[in-house]
């Protein structure tokens, strides 16, 4: 067998909310391809609709699948439905920024917008669909072989951000974060692994960071250049291969990680807001990106004097 990580990042840009960064991790047959995924999946996952009446699971970038409109639906068909197949309880805000963000009680309670939030989930899509989907591709996984084995994400709030800078800029933090998810995934069983990670900011070079996080592997630079980066060690048994590549979601696992990132950031974002309108109703909500987020803090100022929030609780310095 061989093993495929995909991982993506939502909210590298904003000032407000966290930096999210997800991955996923698949068992395939060792004859198949990273990239024959979507081919060997068809009946059940397309990266496009091919008609109205195409039934089958979107799994793409997330940018492609947020719609204008702001619905949720085509995110939580594909995080939740992962989740079911994974066994994890993700029906509430609380368990799903625990099971899947990792993030329990002991880092919520200190941040007023998440102490006391919670919510049913899914919001836009019936949980009979999900149930569905889930069915349908674990018919397809049983046929093929494959396997969904984890899907994991790091959340770096504001607060843990601003402290991660004092040790690097922000290119580093979210390559030191991007690194350190992939370490705690790598399979400990024998296989090929290879790992498909988007370019980070105008990152060309990661050899030095690859060998900082993984200090007892030798990495070999195979490629170093505007459009890949590519690495490879040797494993026990077999060989490793970590690709830094502009349009990684093209990459099955890497589609479902952007997916899952962005969900995970629109339902923190979510309790971010709730918690600012409900001290001032008046008040609109923001996506945490820097024109709307000073206009946020500009609303704000005698709010956050009133509540004492500290500026570091809540702006992320770069």
């Amino acid at each position: 067998m061989a093993w495929l990580i995909g991982v993506d990042e939502a909210g590298y840009g904003p000032n407000l909310g966290p930096l999210v960064i997800a991955a996923t991790v698949w068992r395939t047959p060792d004859s198949l391809s990273g990239n024959e995924l979507y081919d060997v999946l068809t009946d059940v996952i397309a990266v496009a609709k091919s008609h109205s009446r195409d039934a089958r699971l979107l799994v793409a970038d997330s940018k492609q699948l947020f719609t204008a409109q702001k619905s949720l639906a085509p995110l939580e068909r594909g995080v939740h439905a992962a989740a079911k197949l994974l066994k994890r309880n993700i029906a509430a805000w609380r368990s799903l920024v625990a099971e899947i963000g990792q993030a329990g009680d002991d880092r919520l309670a200190p941040i007023p917008w998440f102490a006391d939030f919670d919510r049913e989930l899914p919001c836009d899509v019936p949980q009979a669909e999900i149930d569905q989907i889930a069915e349908n591709l674990e018919r397809t996984f049983d046929r093929t072989e494959i396997r969904l084995v984890d899907m994991r994400a790091a959340l770096l709030f504001a607060g843990e951000f601003n402290q991660r800078l004092t040790s690097g800029n922000k290119s580093r933090v979210l390559s030191e974060t991007t690194l350190g998810l992939v370490r705690d995934l790598l399979p400990t069983e024998p296989g090929d692994v290879f790992i498909v990670c988007d370019k980070h900011g105008g990152r060309d070079r990661y050899a030095g960071l690859l060998q900082e996080t993984f200090g007892d592997l030798l990495f070999a630079v195979r490629e170093e250049s505007r459009k890949r980066s590519c690495y490879e060690w040797r494993r026990e048994q077999g060989r490793g291969l970590i690709e830094f590549r502009q349009g990684g979601e093209e990459f099955l696992p890497a589609a479902l990680a952007s997916m899952t990132a962005k969900y995970l950031r629109e339902m923190t974002m979510e309790a971010f807001n709730a918690y600012w309108c409900s001290h001032n109703p008046e008040l609109r909500p923001t996506a945490g990106y820097p024109v709307d987020a000073k206009r946020f803090l500009k609303e704000t100022v005698e709010l956050r004097k009133q509540l004492k929030i500290d500026d570091d609780l809540l702006w992320r310095q770069k």
